[in-house]
């Protein structure tokens, strides 16, 4: 093809450059390059075990391990998120590149740059590499594989180099994909079935499985030292099924119930499952079973309903847009992240009719369709995902890059052909319609996932005092999600922190008909109308908040001192001053002479001044007593504006503000240095 290269780098800078914005908006303008939540907290934290000297679990691998050790290395050697996220563009790239250059192996100029242009501007592949998560590792892996298979001459012909490699490159895929151990017998089956010399084919065939073997064999050493169980790669696999197939499952992840969906502490709720079932700890391979085995049972006891979520995940693979419960990216599109994905159209669901015509337009195919058929097998006995569903990438556009290279030459009809090619069309048309695909099932739990990655990413320019900064993160927050009370509260803290009160006050009670009787919205609006000094409203919202939590000690305090000090209506201050009398006959030990200095600041708030100096010489008195016993100092320090005249100014206390920078509660999210 003439201008063959002119077009091939023209349509790999632009891809690249595509990428390369995908990474700056990422970088710049997306919370989830700096918060990560759920499975992606998970890798990086574990990463960093591994980093500082831990690496080697006291457990088997619960996931393929070549990902988390590549995560670990990458910390180790002093990287962080936004070093990670560019060493996954270069694989991408890479992987962008294996593909092209397949195509055009096996179906010419034309196919190749078809390849290319369908890999670079698919949304689904320009974004894969922004998680902390293993699929563009897989895409790399899947897409070598096929081209070193597509590579490999005539079976009777291969030599013992390409051999070697494709055992060694067979085992480094089932480390990053465990579904990829069945590829190494399937290769070596192929090999079997074909020409040549029978002892040389079986000879090839188990040095393929035994290289294969070697490779994955330290993991599996690591498991059986670990647990005593032959676990070949890792121990998750019950679990997943379980959590894809059972009577409550949609298709998508459903937990299984005592299990935490983020997948923080994944071995830990996993043991403790075993043991509240078993009544026994119990190992590995026995926790595994046991997840299995529901999985199992679900299949057996209801074949019907089992063929009909199977079918449905199946639809959602060949025909949806790439989402799942953790990363839906068209949601997050729509709310405002990812914007550069506009100029990358192509979704893989209108590969699958061309990629249909592929197996057409070659011979040798077979690591494109294992591949894609290992990738749908995946999600029918687990749950869709759109993590699962990127290792078919590199085959599905293999195929489609070759459909539309060699289109005139199928052995085809013309109708037949653009029959077979725009079957996706009517298949979106059913989606259309009947919300099959719809990702809206998704949205609610997305906004508030979205919501608080824009909430904690404040938090963190909150603790460096980054005010604007952490407002307009806030804002987002609450735009994202407005029933989300959290964001409300953290916008009016910042407000708080900058001395904007009345907006202060306006951020929290948005969030008053969010939820009801909420203790920290009691708290945070006590705060606010007490330094303005709206002490009848402070003590509404007091009542209010005693009224639902009644067994707050804290409220009663605040409260008490509210109307002993601050509230000028004398009904108000009787009442303080009779409870704290009520409190006085009561009291004894130490704190009889606080009780004391708290009753007679109340008579001085009173105008009572006679009364208030006798009774806070007497605290003093009995305070200075015995020394040892009381706190004479603060009995001093509390008393002092009475016995020296001075005016009685509100000692009402303040609760301690929604979790914050400096509040016990608050624990800031991870960093990338972290």
């Amino acid at each position: 093809m003439r201008n063959y290269h002119r077009w091939f780098w023209g349509l790999l800078l632009a891809a690249v450059a595509l990428r390369l914005g995908v990474l700056w908006e990422f970088l710049h303008a997306n919370p989830f390059s700096e918060v990560l939540l759920y499975q992606d907290y998970v890798y990086w934290k574990e990463a960093g075990w591994k980093a500082s000297g831990v690496w080697f679990p006291d457990d088997p691998f619960l996931v393929a391990p070549l990902y988390p050790y590549l995560l670990a290395a990458i910390r180790w050697l002093g990287g962080g998120l936004a070093t990670l996220f560019a060493i996954q563009l270069v694989f991408n790239i890479l992987a962008m590149w294996l593909v092209s250059t397949t195509a055009r192996s096996r179906f010419g100029d034309l196919a190749g740059l078809f390849a290319l242009a369908i890999f670079g501007f698919s949304w689904e592949l320009a974004v894969d590499f922004t998680e902390v998560a293993p699929q563009t590792l897989q895409l790399l892996l899947v897409a070598l594989l096929i081209r070193s298979w597509a590579a490999l001459p005539d079976r009777e012909r291969i030599g013992w180099g390409g051999i070697t490699g494709m055992g060694l490159l067979l085992g480094l895929l089932a480390l990053a994909w465990p579904p990829a151990l069945l590829l190494p017998p399937l290769f070596a089956l192929w090999l079997l079935i074909g020409r040549g010399p029978a002892l040389r084919r079986l000879v090839q065939a188990g040095a393929v499985v035994l290289l294969a073997a070697a490779v994955v064999s330290p993991a599996t050493w690591h498991n059986w030292r670990t647990d005593h169980t032959f676990i070949p790669v890792s121990a998750e696999i019950g679990l997943h099924m379980a959590e894809g197939n059972n009577p409550q499952a949609v298709g998508v992840l459903s937990p299984v119930k005592g299990i935490e969906p983020g997948r923080k502490s994944p071995g830990i709720d996993m043991q403790r499952y075993y043991r509240a079932v078993k009544g026994e700890q119990g190992s590995w391979s026995r926790i595994d079973a046991l997840f299995r085995d529901m999985a199992l049972d679900y299949w057996r006891q209801q074949p019907g309903e089992a063929l009909l979520l199977m079918g449905r995940k199946a639809w959602w693979f060949l025909t949806s847009r790439a989402y799942d419960d953790l990363y839906v990216i068209p949601l997050m599109r729509e709310l405002g992240l990812y914007r550069t994905l506009v100029l990358a159209p192509v979704e893989l669901p209108w590969l699958m009719g061309l990629a249909l015509l592929g197996l057409l337009a070659g011979r040798r195919l077979l690591p494109e369709l294992l591949t894609i058929l290992l990738a749908l097998f995946t999600v029918l006995l687990f749950h869709y995902s759109a993590r699962y569903r990127i290792p078919a990438a590199p085959g599905l556009v293999v195929l489609a890059a070759g459909a539309m290279g060699r289109w005139s030459s199928l052995p085809l009809k013309e109708w037949g052909r653009w029959a077979i090619a725009l079957l996706p069309l009517p298949l979106a048309v059913i989606n259309y319609f009947t919300g099959l695909t719809s990702v809206e099932m998704l949205q609610r739990q997305t906004s508030y996932q979205v919501s608080q990655a824009w909430m904690e990413s404040g938090d963190l320019r909150m603790a460096d005092d980054d005010l604007p900064e952490a407002r307009e993160h806030y804002e987002k927050a609450v735009k994202a999600q407005p029933a989300y009370l959290l964001p409300h509260l953290r916008l009016g803290l910042v407000h708080h922190r900058a001395g904007r009160m009345e907006q202060a006050l306006n951020a929290v009670e948005a969030g008053i008909p969010l939820v009801k009787d909420n203790l920290m919205l009691y708290e945070m609006q006590y705060n606010l109308y007490r330094e303005q000094g709206q002490y009848d409203k402070a003590l509404e919202v007091l009542d209010a908040a005693i009224k639902a939590h009644p067994k707050s000690g804290e409220l009663y305090q605040a409260r008490l001192w509210l109307l002993a000090t601050c509230v000028e209506d004398p009904n108000a201050q009787e009442l303080a001053i009779q409870a704290f009398r009520d409190l006085l006959r009561e009291a004894g030990g130490a704190s009889r002479p606080a009780i004391m200095g708290s009753l007679a600041l109340a008579l001085a708030h009173a105008g009572r001044l006679e009364e208030a100096r006798a009774m806070a010489n007497e605290a003093v008195k009995l305070a200075s007593s015995d020394p040892r016993r009381y706190n004479l100092m603060a009995i001093r320090q509390l008393t002092f504006p009475v016995r020296s005249g001075k005016e009685i100014v509100c000692q009402a206390g303040q609760f301690k503000l929604p979790p914050g920078p400096g509040d016990k509660r608050f624990v800031l999210p991870m960093r990338q240095t972290d």
